[in-house]
């Protein structure tokens, strides 16, 4: 992205934020190699861990019970996705504020959705027939059938950051726990990178940062040694 390791904005972000320990949890020497150019712990990813569709509780234990075994000198764990450049020290620093205020197990990074609004949205029951993903009326009509501005306010999360109490994802094998409190990312923060549209846009929008005087990322040479 702009001539830097998507990863990078992340790790930089951690540094920034003063954050006790930093892992990257990587299969991939490449990703290892940049993490370690900034001095960052490298979890080695099992390859059960790292397929498509397993689950994140388990590289998550994985990197606690192998880097961190004492919970009570780092009771909170975040996990922070590469593919959320946008995301700040400022971000996570706030973050952490809410999740200790909170009295929750975790807090999720979300953002409104106003379109699509799950209240139009459809699950197939069998070959011939559906029914609504999200159940409910307004004045007697179902969602599927009200104006949309009329429907609740749903939110959906992002890759910003998860954050939770260490000791609970120990104890209960799960990211979030039972009481989850909301995050809400403020303008691009929540900005997510999932396919070839995304990454564009990101480049575009870095492009007009460049552009109105911010200063150009850092360039990087093919062996993730930063210049």
């Amino acid at each position: 992205l702009r001539g830097k390791p998507l990863i990078a904005y992340t790790i930089e972000a951690a540094l920034s934020a003063n954050v006790a320990q930093i892992i990257v949890s990587t299969d991939d020497p490449h990703a290892a190699h940049i993490a370690k150019s900034y001095g960052v712990e490298v979890h080695d990813r099992k390859p059960e861990h790292a397929t498509d569709d397993a689950p994140d509780i388990l590289w998550v234990l994985d990197v606690l019970t192998r880097h961190w075994p004492c919970p009570d000198h780092k009771p909170y764990v975040a996990i922070l996705r590469p593919t959320s450049p946008f995301r700040t020290a400022s971000t996570i620093r706030r973050a952490y504020a809410a999740l200790v205020g909170s009295g929750a197990h975790s807090i999720r990074a979300v953002e409104r959705v106003i379109h699509p609004h799950p209240g139009k949205m459809w699950r197939f029951t069998d070959s011939k027939l559906m029914e609504p993903v999200l159940t409910g009326e307004i004045n007697g009509a179902p969602y599927h059938s009200s104006p949309t501005q009329s429907l609740p306010a749903v939110y959906m999360q992002n890759a910003s950051l998860e954050m939770a109490q260490t000791a609970m994802v120990l104890a209960t094998k799960s990211i979030s726990g039972y009481r989850i409190a909301p995050f809400l990312t403020d303008a691009l923060e929540g900005f997510d990178i999932n396919d070839v549209a995304d990454l564009e846009r990101a480049e575009q929008l870095l492009a007009d940062r460049e552009g109105a005087g911010h200063g150009p990322a850092p360039h990087w040479n093919s062996g993730g040694d930063r210049e």
